[in-house]
């Protein structure tokens, strides 16, 4: 017979001998932790793909530097354009799944707020959307041409030389191709790198304000303090003390999450609600 029980340090409590507690009100609270814990993940998730694609800036930012130091190291100009791919993948994906993601959350229309205002207000992030698709389905490199001059060595992507190669563009990538004859690799870099945060710190916001949120919060928190997580505990196997907790550790999730809040500053982002708050 298998029975709901809550798990402490170091022994096992049955539900039954908690004050004004129920099977049934545990089963709520556990369904509740799975969701609070979900949200923690996804917080998590986006955070972890902010740091790759700022860690592939930099390692973009190392090379090009390594290249206008040396004359010796133009060789590696192929290496920045994988690199360059790399990045550009890695955003590409990001903003899908940002847009998958608020789709499916209405409490702040962040699609229409952020994201395709982020891609009509730069060309750098249309840019960086259209090659994305282009190293996803034509080339693992992107084009790049250099200028230099006793006081500078630019890298550019020019857009002709890419609307050449990617036969397989659509209108709307067309189009950006041919919105500039180039762009410097700098300026796309940092304006990408820049979109991408404020993409991170709103979802993330998001995530938060989830109209069920509180709820989550008020009703676990103070019971997982005192009593420890909501478990299944098999007591025909009593010996075998076999335990089968129903999340992860959620907080060391909140530990983790906190940490991501405090260098974000989200508390202080603004969401705008469809009601217009």
């Amino acid at each position: 017979m298998e029975k709901l029980a809550l798990l402490s340090m170091n022994n096992i409590t049955a539900v039954e001998l908690i004050p004004n507690l129920s099977e049934s009100k545990v089963s709520t609270m556990m369904n509740k932790i799975d969701i609070q814990a979900s949200q923690f993940r996804n917080i998590k998730q986006f955070y972890y793909d902010f740091q790759k694609i700022q860690k592939d800036k930099q390692n973009i930012d190392n090379l090009m530097n390594s290249i206008e130091t040396d004359s010796k190291n133009q060789f590696k100009i192929q290496e920045l354009s994988r690199l360059l791919a790399q990045y550009t993948y890695s955003f590409f994906e990001f903003v899908n799944f940002s847009q998958q993601y608020v789709k499916k959350h209405t409490i702040a229309n962040l699609n229409e707020l952020l994201i395709k205002n982020q891609y009509d207000k730069f060309y750098e992030y249309r840019l960086a959307y259209s090659l994305g698709n282009y190293v996803k389905h034509v080339d693992k490199t992107i084009p790049l041409k250099d200028f230099y001059d006793e006081n500078s060595y630019n890298f550019y992507i020019p857009t002709d030389q890419l609307l050449e190669i990617d036969k397989h563009c659509k209108t709307k990538i067309e189009k950006v191709y041919k919105e500039r004859d180039e762009v410097n690799l700098i300026d796309y870099l940092n304006t990408t790198l820049s979109c991408i945060k404020m993409q991170t710190m709103c979802i993330t916001k998001q995530i938060f304000v989830d109209e069920n949120a509180g709820e989550y919060f008020q009703s676990t928190d103070g019971f997982i303090a005192e009593y420890g997580f909501p478990c299944k505990f098999d007591f025909d196997n009593l010996d075998k003390r076999k335990v089968q907790l129903k999340s992860n550790d959620i907080l060391s999730l909140r530990l983790e999450v906190a940490k991501i809040v405090g260098e974000f500053g989200i508390a202080d982002i603004k969401i705008h609600y469809k009601n217009g708050q």
